[in-house]
């Protein structure tokens, strides 16, 4: 109920920005789809939303999404792009040994490769594993401290 009061109030001056804090944080879901279909809505009229969360599924309504660590953009793309080019890890199991590759672009580059590794009756198991936006988000975070800790 809070939240419904709080974006109420946020609205009733037709603001041309709104700048939302974990606007679905402790909402039950019928009541978040609603949220995002009113923020869909006020996009669509011209009101810039802005939107701060931690929530990777809220993320995925988003037309843009930045990825901030320490006040640095790490990454500032819709969330269909950061999916589309990010990574998936291929497993394979063979001869009691696990092979792992890392992939960009997956699904396109899916089937050369599984050509090029040349999969034969020694095979056992093909796992595949997308990466969502939260583990794009924890690589980038992770790969951003390790650099701060080389320098």
């Amino acid at each position: 109920m809070k939240q419904r009061v709080s974006l109420g109030c946020a609205l009733v001056n037709k603001p041309k920005v709104i700048l939302l804090d974990e606007p679905t944080s402790g909402i039950d879901p019928k009541l978040r789809e609603l949220f995002w279909q009113h923020f869909r809505q006020l996009a669509d009229e011209g009101v810039t939303v802005l939107v701060s969360t931690h929530q990777m599924d809220d993320a995925m309504h988003c037309d843009e999404l930045a990825i901030i660590h320490q006040g640095q953009v790490l990454l500032n793309k819709s969330p269909r792009e950061i999916l589309w080019e990010n990574n998936a890890v291929v497993r394979i199991w063979r001869d009691g040994y696990l092979e792992e590759h890392r992939i960009k672009n997956y699904p396109d580059v899916l089937p050369p490769l599984l050509h090029s590794l040349g999969l034969d009756k020694n095979v056992k198991r093909i796992e595949i594993q997308e990466e969502g936006l939260e583990e794009v988000m924890l690589r980038l975070v992770k790969n951003k401290e390790e650099q701060e800790l080389s320098a």
